[in-house]
C-alpha cells in the first residue's frame, strides 16, 4: 500500500483533492450538464476537465468509439493471422504482433490508462 511521502502514485481521487467553485444560474448549469451528456461524459466534472485541458481532444463518446474501432481492427488482424497460420513466418508475424501491441497502447491512451491521455 502506498504511504504518504513514498513517491508512489496515488488514486485519482486522492491526487485531485482541491475544489474550484463557479457560480452559475440554474439554466446555465442545466445547459452545461446537457452539453456534457451530449458529448458522452459520465458527469459534468469530466467534461469540464477536458474542456480546460491544454489541448482538448475527442469527446468521451468519440474516445469510446475510437477504442472500439481499434479493437475491431485488432480482431480482424488476429483472425487473419490465425487463418493464414503465419507463426512460422517471423518476417510477417513480428510486425503484425507489433501492430497488435500498438493498437492496445492506443486504446489505453484514448481512455486515459497508462500514459495520460487527457
Amino acid at each position: 500500500m502506498a504511504v504518504a511521502g513514498d513517491g508512489r502514485t496515488r488514486s485519482e481521487r486522492r491526487r485531485r483533492n482541491r475544489t474550484i467553485s463557479l457560480r452559475v444560474t440554474p439554466q446555465e448549469k442545466a445547459r452545461l450538464i446537457r452539453r456534457a451528456q451530449v458529448a458522452g461524459y459520465p458527469g459534468l466534472s469530466a467534461w469540464v476537465m477536458d474542456q480546460l485541458a491544454d489541448c482538448p481532444a475527442l469527446s468521451h463518446r468519440d474516445r469510446i468509439r475510437a477504442v472500439a474501432w481499434i479493437g475491431r481492427i485488432g480482431h480482424v488482424l488476429s483472425d487473419l493471422c490465425a487463418d493464414l497460420d503465419i507463426m512460422g513466418y517471423p518476417d510477417i508475424a513480428l510486425p503484425l504482433e507489433r501492430i497488435g501491441q500498438d493498437a492496445v497502447h492506443l486504446q489505453q491512451l484514448l481512455m486515459g490508462e497508462g500514459d495520460h491521455a487527457g
